[in-house]
């Protein structure tokens, strides 16, 4: 049997029944994409000009009869807000942004009454009766003022209707409902006018009572026909809902005198149909870009790629390869999904902020900045971004005022935009501001000279966008604040989308299954055929239950459902070959599972479906460890390291890994500086330290007593907070975590401090030696002509009933175990015992410069493990309970330590040793 398009059919139908007389022909279509299909199949079965019928959708057609203006979603919501102020009195009326959050579920519930010619009066007051109503307001808070302002709404819903169904007729606009319901009360008025037109509605599937009152009335006044789109395959079969409203309509009185155009039988025609299961949406789009490279695509102009999730688009786009001369995309691109967008969202985000006085000090917070330097670097390359990001971050700035920002960026060229982004704004220049930036935008993409086409096509767009917001503005009183703007402006852009210009007829149709509605193509691919896009999740945003729904006839998720059903199988039916492909992860919330429909598909039907599972586990490949030999350049640069100095830390970072120590050390590569909004450890650390230092410095070489320490604990939080504000630039304290490090902080020397008390308390004498001494000294190597140095800081020297103590301070926690070894191998081998080998370090040191009198101690006091007080090192007898430790460091401990030093200094600078990293422990 041949195969034709429902698109032919019809023209077949128009050219036999009406070819003498197509200018009184409507050809009445569900959406514009048909309409264009079926005037470029009708222009084929002409050799010269001729008239054309009429070609429209059913919302002109109802248009034009209703004679109102089809408002948009946002204008309406506006309108409908001045009704509102008009019926609520003035002390109980919500601001806009309040009254937004459930008047746009009440306008979509008012839209379908309306669509579905249900008598709202007693929809409205059906609600406020039942039962639920009661129990849902018993779920609020027991405020008296809250639950009288939620049953005051429930009582004004036939108010809200009324008063805004009379405002909109008297300006004669309207919302999609009220047009075709106005539409439907008119079609005998229109026939009478238009007596010579015949109407063909082509192509419908389920219609709303307001649309079907339309299409029978003329049907039945003998205007018109109505040319369906159904297989017998599901017409037959009850259980599938694919049929469900062609069998309903079938039965209706109209059928019992007039034939039924068209039941057709293309379902069961062979088909060549396969389920692909893929990892992850990057794994969708590139299968598909193999299978359009492997010829699937052979015939252009006769394969669909449908996309039941959307938000794979631009992937796709990146995926199509060379051979795909032409592609035409019909669904358009989200505006909300564009760099731009987001970039235009932030600065309303900030500048709302600071216009409600929420930001410190009316301060633009640092992160938010970024995030607009980075949008805004999307767009295009600015010196003046680039100078602001260094600076904030080479000052650690927490927060900027409008005037730092001017100041950090006062030498770049090309300030203008950022410094305006970052000015202080007034609710009257908001507007006239974004389009400046758009502007001085604009004509920096102009000067470059890389190709700015898309950018300078999506900042045309928002410069429309700001413009509608500028109309808005000027009609409507209540949009006074930024925020309010803002609340416009997000739900603008949420409902817009950018067409894609090209050639509608040519190439590899790319769209979404409802733009597919009445066009057939031979292959098929379908990309997110998953559960939960297949059909897509309910999200029906309503004030009517279920109860409701049902008792007035209006629309459920089961009709929702059987729509989507009807364009998935009708997709099929004419269809030679398809492929649909899932996702078996369950990222982003997905299911993971096929949709119903393929399963129905492969479960159900006539077809046999090939199931092919792309793999989504590989083995894991071992990454080699990175490793480099020692040539005579990294020598040198070794050599230099030897001059500048080796600290503890450097050296036991090369034994915890040999790699990491040359990029960080001797390359000097460094991870990127990030501005510190909260303290972190190693700031908390400094803090502490240079807490520290302020008391006890002051008591070098003196004895300490109970009345100095009681002084140092009256004078905590004033000497901390100096050293917190010093090292946390701009950064605030007095509220989050910050104050709790702050707390912290000041809890850590207190608790120092304390333990030195309780040991003059135990009749222990405690003498401050030094503290911060800074070491230094020259390592001579056997047979090496340069000198290495050695340096170190100790942050406290001390004498405890005359035994000299090194005291090292750790914020962060340390155990005993960390500074007690067996085998002094282990020193150079395990980075665990890092912290004995820099305490033995700093021994080493002061014998070297000093020439203390051993033998000494030498430790720890963790502030996060107090408990263990000083902790020393040890060497012990062996492992285990009962062992011998001495912590005592005299002259044969360091001499041990010195030829340790040498191995490791030796194994560093040995040509033969490759420096390779170690897996981390």
């Amino acid at each position: 049997m041949e195969t034709k398009s429902f698109i032919q059919q019809v023209v077949r139908y128009v050219m036999d029944a009406h070819s003498h007389q197509l200018l009184n022909i409507w050809i009445v279509w569900p959406n514009k994409r048909a309409g264009l299909f079926f005037l470029n199949t009708l222009k084929s079965q002409f050799s010269q000009a001729s008239f054309s019928p009429k070609i429209l959708t059913i919302q002109d057609f109802a248009t034009d009869m209703s004679e109102l203006r089809l408002m948009d979603s946002m204008e309406l919501g506006m309108e409908f807000y001045e009704v509102y102020k008009s019926i609520v009195k003035n002390d109980e009326t919500e601001s806009f942004e309040q009254f937004t959050s459930w008047a746009s579920m009440l306008l979509q519930d008012f839209d379908e009454i309306d669509n579905n010619l249900s008598n709202p009066k007693e929809v409205f007051g059906y609600l406020k009766n039942i039962k639920d109503i009661d129990h849902w307001s018993q779920q609020l808070d027991q405020s008296n003022t809250l639950k009288e302002s939620y049953m005051k709404r429930w009582e004004n819903l036939w108010n809200f209707y009324k008063s805004l169904q009379q405002h909109l007729l008297q300006k004669k606009q309207g919302y999609r409902g009220l047009i075709y319901k106005q539409a439907a009360s008119k079609v005998q008025g229109f026939l009478t006018q238009n007596t010579d037109v015949q109407i063909v509605f082509a192509g419908f599937n389920a219609f709303t009572k307001a649309q079907e009152k339309i299409v029978f009335d003329v049907l039945e006044a003998g205007h018109g026909v109505a040319l369906w789109d159904v297989d017998s395959y599901f017409m037959q079969d009850v259980s599938n809902e694919t049929g469900k409203f062609f069998r309903r309509l079938q039965n209706m009185p109209y059928y019992k005198t007039h034939p039924f155009l068209w039941e057709n039988d293309y379902f069961r025609t062979a088909k060549k149909i396969q389920s692909v299961a893929v990892s992850k949406n990057i794994g969708q789009v590139k299968y598909v870009g193999n299978l359009l490279k492997e010829g699937f695509a052979e015939n252009q102009s006769q394969t669909a790629i449908i996309l039941a999730n959307e938000n794979l688009l631009e992937p796709l786009l990146n995926a199509i390869p060379e051979s795909i001369t032409a592609a035409n995309i019909t669904m358009g691109l989200p505006l909300q999904q564009l760099g731009v967008a987001q970039f235009f969202k932030h600065i309303f985000k900030i500048h709302a902020f600071l216009s409600e006085g929420n930001m410190v000090g009316k301060e633009f917070y640092y992160k938010d900045v970024f995030s607009i330097c980075d949008l805004l670097n999307g767009i295009t390359q600015l010196g003046a971004v680039k100078r602001l990001q260094e600076q904030i971050t080479k000052n650690n700035l927490v927060f900027l005022t409008p005037k730092s920002v001017t100041e950090l960026t006062d030498l770049s060229a090309d300030k203008e935009v950022v410094q305006l982004i970052f000015s202080a704004w007034e609710v009257t220049d908001v507007l006239d501001n974004f389009k400046r930036i758009i502007q001085l935008l604009k004509g920096i993409l102009l000067k470059s000279k890389s190709d700015n086409s898309l950018n300078t096509e999506y900042l045309f767009h928002f410069h429309e966008i700001f413009n509608k917001l500028d109309a808005y503005q000027s009609r409507y009183a209540f949009l006074k604040d930024i925020k309010t703007l803002n609340r416009v402006f997000s739900e603008l852009v949420k409902t817009q989308k950018l067409s894609f210009s090209g050639e509608p007829l040519e190439g590899i149709q790319i769209m979404g299954l409802l733009e597919s509605r009445n066009l057939d193509f031979g292959r098929v691919i379908m990309l997110g055929a998953n559960e939960g896009f297949m059909p897509t999740k309910p999200d029906r945003r309503t004030l009517l239950p279920l109860e409701v729904r049902l008792a007035f006839g209006l629309p459920t998720y089961k009709e929702a459902d059987a729509i989507f059903a009807y364009h998935f199988y009708r997709l099929v039916c004419r269809a030679s070959e398809m492929v649909f492909i899932y996702n078996t992860d369950t990222e982003s919330f997905g299911t993971g599972e096929m949709s119903r429909f393929l399963l129905q598909l492969k479960l159900d039907s006539p077809h046999q479906v090939q199931e092919i599972t792309i793999g989504n586990t590989a083995p894991v490949a071992q990454n080699p460890l990175k490793s480099i030999e020692k040539t005579a350049g990294i020598i040198q640069l070794l050599k230099q390291r030897a001059l500048s100095g080796f600290s503890p830390t450097v050296l036991t970072n090369y034994i915890l890994n040999p790699f990491k120590f040359y990029e960080q050390f001797v390359l000097k590569v460094y991870e990127e500086k990030q501005v510190e909004e909260n303290v972190e450890l190693r700031t908390l650390g400094d803090i502490v330290h240079h807490s520290l230092e302020a008391f006890y410095k002051p008591y070098e070489n003196k004895h300490l007593s109970l009345s100095i320490l009681d002084e140092m604990l009256q004078n905590i939080e004033p000497v901390v907070r100096v050293y917190f504000e010093k090292n946390l630039q701009g950064g605030k304290f007095d509220s989050g975590k910050n104050l709790i490090v702050f707390y912290v902080a000041q809890k850590f020397v207190e608790n120092l401090i304390k333990i030195d008390r309780r040991q003059l308390e135990k009749g222990n004498q405690i003498k401050i030696l030094q503290t911060e001494r800074t070491l230094a000294t020259k390592f001579d190597l056997p047979h090496f002509e340069f000198p290495i140095l050695l340096k170190g800081t100790v942050d406290r020297i001390d004498e405890v009933d005359g035994q000299i103590r090194i005291v090292d301070y750790k914020t962060g926690k340390v155990e005993l175990p960390n500074l007690e070894i067996v085998e002094w191998d282990r020193l150079r081998e395990d980075f665990k015992y890092s912290k004995a080998f820099q305490v033995l370090f700093y021994a080493y040191l002061l014998d070297k410069c000093d020439h203390v009198q051993l033998p000494v101690k030498a430790g720890i006091i963790s502030f996060k493990n107090l408990s263990a007080g000083f902790m020393p090192f040890a060497v012990k007898d062996k492992t285990g309970r009962g062992a011998i430790k001495e912590h005592q460091i005299d002259a044969d401990v360091l001499k041990t330590f010195e030829s340790l030093l040498t191995w490791l200094l030796k194994e560093i600078y040995d040509p033969s040793i490759p420096l390779t990293e170690k897996l981390a422990p």
